[in-house]
């Protein structure tokens, strides 16, 4: 019986290692999301508590910031991008109005780093789209901090968003 019970023993280790690695697993899935979540928003903080444009109002709070970065998850979809497109990461810009919509022609690439010019491109529609999707009701964005989020620079890194 001893060596029943060792072979259980066994049995119950080897299935909480497994469930342990799978949260190990779920755990780091989560914090790349995060990270790539909080990457697509850095430029509503500038990174500081400060907008990049040169805010004249109020900073946003972690909360308001927070909400922005939830829309905009929801919205961005990376289809079927290519290996070369996931390790683009790109810049974008955007003029919002009071309303929380993107001004006519304002969402810009201004910069984007790994991958070549096309596959930039097909992250820069993925984000476009996101942007335009996540706004036709207006951004989730305080009314009385206008003049902090009425032009952000907002960051995309598809590479963070794989999920596991």
């Amino acid at each position: 019986n001893a060596a029943a019970q060792d072979e259980a023993d066994k049995a119950v280790a080897d299935k909480a290692a497994r469930a342990q690695a799978a949260q190990d697993a779920a755990d780091k899935a989560a914090a790349a999301e995060q990270a790539a979540i909080d990457a697509a928003v850095a430029g509503a903080t500038g990174g500081d508590g400060a907008a990049n444009a040169g805010p004249k109002g109020p900073p946003m709070t972690s909360g308001e910031i927070d909400c922005l970065r939830v829309a905009i998850k929801k919205c961005w979809t990376m289809g079927t991008f290519s290996s070369a497109a996931m390790e683009v990461k790109i810049t974008v810009r955007v003029a919002l109005g009071q309303d929380g919509r993107p001004v006519s022609n304002s969402i810009r690439m201004t910069e984007f780093e790994g991958g070549d010019d096309g596959s930039a491109k097909v992250v820069f529609d993925s984000a476009r789209r996101a942007i335009i999707r996540c706004s036709k009701d207006g951004l989730p964005l305080p009314a009385d901090k206008y003049d902090t989020w009425k032009d952000l620079e907002l960051f995309f890194d598809p590479s963070g968003m794989r999920l596991r």
